[in-house]
Protein backbone atom coordinates (compact mmCIF):
# COMPACT_ATOMS: atom_id res chain seq x y z
CA UNK A 1 0.00 0.00 0.00
CA UNK A 2 2.01 3.10 -1.23
CA UNK A 3 0.97 5.86 0.70
CA UNK A 4 2.10 9.59 0.13
CA UNK A 5 3.99 10.75 3.20
CA UNK A 6 4.82 14.47 4.02
CA UNK A 7 7.58 14.94 6.27
CA UNK A 8 7.81 17.99 7.99
CA UNK A 9 11.03 19.95 7.90
CA UNK A 10 12.29 21.93 11.31
CA UNK A 11 13.61 24.99 10.22
CA UNK A 12 16.21 26.13 12.12
CA UNK A 13 17.06 29.85 12.92
CA UNK A 14 20.33 29.38 10.29
CA UNK A 15 18.13 28.10 7.70
CA UNK A 16 15.51 30.47 8.06
CA UNK A 17 17.76 33.06 8.09
CA UNK A 18 19.87 31.54 4.93
CA UNK A 19 16.38 31.52 3.23
CA UNK A 20 16.32 35.56 4.53
CA UNK A 21 19.16 36.99 2.63
CA UNK A 22 19.70 34.78 -0.39
CA UNK A 23 16.15 33.65 -1.41
CA UNK A 24 15.73 36.86 -3.56
CA UNK A 25 19.10 36.71 -5.56
CA UNK A 26 19.58 33.03 -5.51
CA UNK A 27 16.16 31.74 -5.47
CA UNK A 28 14.61 28.12 -4.19
CA UNK A 29 16.46 25.88 -5.94
CA UNK A 30 19.82 26.45 -4.77
CA UNK A 31 18.66 26.40 -1.37
CA UNK A 32 16.76 23.32 -1.44
CA UNK A 33 19.90 21.62 -2.57
CA UNK A 34 21.88 22.78 0.45
CA UNK A 35 19.65 22.27 3.37
CA UNK A 36 18.17 19.05 1.91
CA UNK A 37 14.25 19.87 1.15
CA UNK A 38 12.33 20.00 -1.46
CA UNK A 39 11.78 23.35 -4.08
CA UNK A 40 8.41 23.49 -2.77
CA UNK A 41 9.05 23.34 1.11
CA UNK A 42 11.93 26.70 0.56
CA UNK A 43 8.64 28.77 -1.97
CA UNK A 44 6.86 27.56 1.29
CA UNK A 45 8.76 28.62 3.87
CA UNK A 46 9.94 32.46 1.91
CA UNK A 47 6.57 33.26 1.08
CA UNK A 48 5.03 33.43 4.65
CA UNK A 49 8.31 35.54 5.35
CA UNK A 50 7.21 37.74 2.72
CA UNK A 51 10.32 36.91 0.46
CA UNK A 52 10.23 37.03 -3.59
CA UNK A 53 12.96 36.37 -6.06
CA UNK A 54 14.22 39.29 -7.37
CA UNK A 55 12.72 40.73 -11.02
CA UNK A 56 15.67 40.08 -13.24
CA UNK A 57 15.52 36.19 -11.95
CA UNK A 58 11.60 36.30 -12.35
CA UNK A 59 12.38 37.65 -15.91
CA UNK A 60 15.05 35.06 -16.59
CA UNK A 61 12.79 32.36 -15.57
CA UNK A 62 9.73 33.67 -17.45
CA UNK A 63 12.01 33.06 -20.46
CA UNK A 64 13.62 29.80 -19.80
CA UNK A 65 9.60 28.76 -19.07
CA UNK A 66 8.52 30.53 -22.50
CA UNK A 67 10.58 27.64 -24.04
CA UNK A 68 8.52 24.62 -22.59
CA UNK A 69 5.30 25.78 -23.37
CA UNK A 70 2.89 23.83 -25.78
Amino acid sequence: DDKLTIQNHKWTSAETEMVRQRYPTEGPVKLALEIGVSVHAVIGKARPLGMRTSEERQARNRRAWGRFRV
